[in-house]
């Protein structure tokens, strides 16, 4: 994503790795970014309801405008969607909003 493409208001995704507890087993975690305010070099935003901050393009440049579609796999670990699970994943959403 990049700085040009923000708004304020808009909530965005960040996806980022980290270990789970004393392990070596590792996950991923989804948090939710809302833009407060966006200017020419970096833009204030909060992260998962913190305090606002000022993040520069390298930062905003990991950001994702929707959000990330995450599979859980064994010992409560949880990885990103490939394509086909994604295809799975939004056709079951799909069904179940229509009925």
């Amino acid at each position: 994503m990049k700085i040009a493409d923000l708004k304020p208001g808009m909530r965005i995704w960040n996806t980022m790795r980290y270990k789970m507890g004393n392990t070596t087993i590792s996950t991923l975690g989804a948090y939710q970014i809302h833009v407060h305010s966006v200017f020419d070099d970096h833009v204030m935003a909060s992260w998962n309801g913190n305090q606002i901050q000022k993040y520069y393009a390298h930062q905003v440049a990991k950001w994702k405008k929707d959000e990330p579609i995450m599979v859980r796999e064994c010992l409560g670990s949880h990885r990103l969607a490939n394509r086909e699970e994604k295809k799975q994943i939004l056709a079951a959403r799909k069904l179940k909003e229509q009925s």
